[in-house]
């Protein structure tokens, strides 16, 4: 190991779907890498990976230079933050804090400034690609923060990602990353509402797809979306949907909460959020 990877030393909170292979890659790295999580089974793929488990969220901290979080929710966020089990009760000064999870604006400002009372910087780093992108590596990074800061680091997300965009100041990833979102659910919108006209008039799925794909209309994102709902019943495809669904209403509630702090109205988003529920199966 490198004297440069021994002085670099990396801890990752939060091994679901997106952030275990995010976590596999860092482990799996010239960094050394601590992992945590509520789920002792992810937690023990991470050991056979090479990572170092932690008890807690301040242990992962402990002496790590960068600290990547890929929980649930901001109250997930503040709690892994906060208290004497939290990153911030022992972050040294110096550290990164890498924010993944989409959460409010506020949320990261709040958590930024109480940090940087210790000379810890945070930034909001969301991702896009999905568990898919994160285990072949091809994350789409969109960071908020000081440029300098931003590439010290971008090495660490470099490991689970192709590319890094500096999205601007604090909080400019995140709102990137709430304009991509709701451009998503809409994608999906669509594509469920054309196969549910299509299907309703008797025409073939099959043939609406190859229109779509040959006219560029069916992107990528569309495409597996399309094929998943193709595949399965509506009963099955509602319960591989049934974890999405919250998330969904999530951001684009986030997103909507925003837009009504800049004073306009995105009333395809709203329409979106209404029967998003409808989007991945049943009610």
């Amino acid at each position: 190991m490198t004297q440069s990877a021994q002085t670099n030393r990396t801890g990752f909170i939060g091994l679901g779907n997106i952030g275990k292979p995010m976590a596999m890659h860092l482990a799996r790295s010239e960094f050394p890498c601590t992992v945590y999580d509520i789920n002792p089974k992810a937690c023990e793929e991470l050991a056979a990976a090479g990572a170092a488990v932690a008890q807690n969220p301040s242990h992962v901290a402990d002496g790590a230079d960068y600290i990547g979080i890929c929980v649930r929710d901001d109250a997930d966020t503040f709690a892994v933050m906060e208290g004497e089990s939290g990153i911030l009760a022992t972050a040294k000064r110096g550290a990164v804090i890498a924010i993944h999870s989409t959460v409010k604006l506020d949320t990261i400002s709040k958590l930024a400034a109480k940090a940087a009372q210790q000379g810890v910087t945070v930034i909001d780093a969301p991702i896009t690609g999905g568990a898919h992108g994160a285990a072949a590596k091809k994350l789409c990074y969109m960071v908020g923060g000081e440029a300098s800061t931003i590439a010290a680091v971008e090495k660490f997300m470099l490991t689970s990602g192709e590319k890094v965009i500096h999205a601007g100041e604090l909080g400019c990833g995140m709102k990137l990353k709430l304009c991509n979102n709701l451009m998503t659910y809409l994608e999906l919108m669509a594509v469920h509402e054309g196969m549910k006209l299509a299907k309703a008039s008797g025409l073939d799925l099959d043939v609406l797809k190859q229109v779509t794909t040959a006219n560029g209309v069916l992107t990528p994102s569309m495409k597996m979306f399309y094929d998943t709902k193709k595949g399965f019943d509506e009963k099955t495809f509602s319960e591989i949907m049934v974890g999405f669904k919250a998330v969904a209403v999530k951001d684009l509630s986030s997103a909507l909460d925003f837009a009504d702090s800049l004073n306009i109205s995105l009333p395809g988003t709203g329409t979106c959020r209404e029967v998003i529920k409808q989007v991945y199966g049943g009610g």
